[in-house]
């Protein structure tokens, strides 16, 4: 019974392609059309996957959240960091006293320059906290990663991790050893580990190139907001408990770090700051924030043109049906039954169809 069904399906499939090479302008226009449609689509939901929906390529993403003052900080103090939301002395209060993660962490972005004078070159780097990858539940490729004790040690540190890719392209893959050395703006750095192929960082769109911990200065600016604060919730804890507790020791937290060198009305204004949790499982985008209305928007006007070449499609398959009612009445008084023509006409389509999408996923992929 099978081998009947299949044996019935190819000769309709091989019945469909004589069919459509007997009218190629049909056949054309109709793929064509599909294929624009679907890549477009593709291409557009592809984007927005990337810079939307996909979760870090982390251990169970939507444990983690991102620690941030409610509504921002009203542009107040230095703002130097492209994502950087809180200072380095709000940073260690929350260290300090948060009880709702089971790891915390604190990162900032910043581009450095690799090299010596004669031969420098730009290259992406993070400082991170000594939590940073344990707290992501991120493994080495080679070496090992950035710990508390490196960020405890000299300011500022000896010691930086790179990407897999800056590895790879950079440094040639090259053993980490002695020899696995940087100069990262003017400062020689042993390179002691190597991220994972996936792991790009936090910020969606970007990939970092070195990371380096975090060094403990004698003294700390208290109005510069270079940092991005995450954590990894307890198990039972919600955003919303999160956002409770934050909320609860937010008064003494900037009580204690409060700016200095301001007027009197700045400083209380950021005594009332308070903090909160929000869904961290996405990471951080500059891309996000500027283009996330616009690609739904974009993704909407592509939707919108794939139902038009549908519907296209559609009067162009009446057409050719109205066009070919002689060779179906023929077949029906040959015998014809009509589930089999129907079978027939579903069988056109579907080959139609699955043309024009493997056309479109190349397109889009172009």
């Amino acid at each position: 019974m099978n081998r009947n069904w299949l044996d019935s399906l190819w000769q309709d499939l091989r019945y469909g392609a004589r069919q459509f090479r007997l009218s190629p302008g049909f056949a054309l226009v109709a793929i064509v059309s599909l294929a624009l449609g679907i890549g477009a689509n593709t291409a557009i939901f592809q984007l927005l996957d990337a810079v939307r929906l996909r979760s870090l390529p982390v251990q169970k993403p939507q444990e983690l959240a991102e620690v941030r003052i409610q509504g921002g900080n009203g542009g107040m103090g230095l703002n130097p960091g492209r994502y950087g939301g809180l200072t380095r002395p709000v940073w260690q209060q929350i260290q300090a006293q948060q009880q709702a993660f089971s790891g915390v962490f604190a990162w900032s972005a910043e581009d450095v320059r690799v090299g010596k004078s004669s031969e420098l070159r730009r290259a992406r780097g993070i400082r991170v906290s000594g939590d940073f990858f344990r707290a992501l539940g991120v493994q080495p490729w080679r070496g090992r990663l950035i710990l508390p004790e490196d960020e405890q040690g000299a300011c500022p540190s000896s010691r930086a991790v790179v990407s897999y890719a800056y590895w790879q392209s950079e440094m040639g893959g090259q053993a980490l050893g002695a020899g696995g050395t940087l100069t990262v703006s003017g400062e020689l750095k042993e390179v002691i580990g190597v991220t994972p192929p996936a792991f790009f960082g936090l910020a969606v769109g970007e990939r970092f190139d070195i990371a380096i911990p975090f060094c403990q200065p004698k003294e700390l600016r208290r109005d510069v907001f270079d940092v991005a604060v995450m954590g990894r919730l307890r198990p039972g804890w919600t955003l919303k408990q999160a956002s409770a507790e934050l909320d609860a020791i937010s008064p003494g937290i900037f009580e204690a770090t409060a700016i200095t060198g301001y007027g009197a009305g700045t400083i209380e204004r950021y005594k009332k700051f308070r903090l909160a949790a929000y869904p961290g499982s996405g990471g951080v985008s500059a891309l996000r924030a500027t283009y996330d209305s616009s690609l739904w928007l974009l993704l909407g006007i592509t939707g919108l043109v794939l139902l038009i070449a549908c519907a296209n499609l559609a009067n162009l398959m009446l057409a050719r049906a109205s066009a070919r009612e002689r060779e179906i009445a023929v077949r029906l008084a040959l015998g014809a039954s009509r589930g089999r023509l129907l079978r027939q006409l579903l069988a056109e389509s579907a080959l139609l169809a699955a043309t024009g999408a493997a056309l479109g996923i190349g397109l889009a992929s172009f």
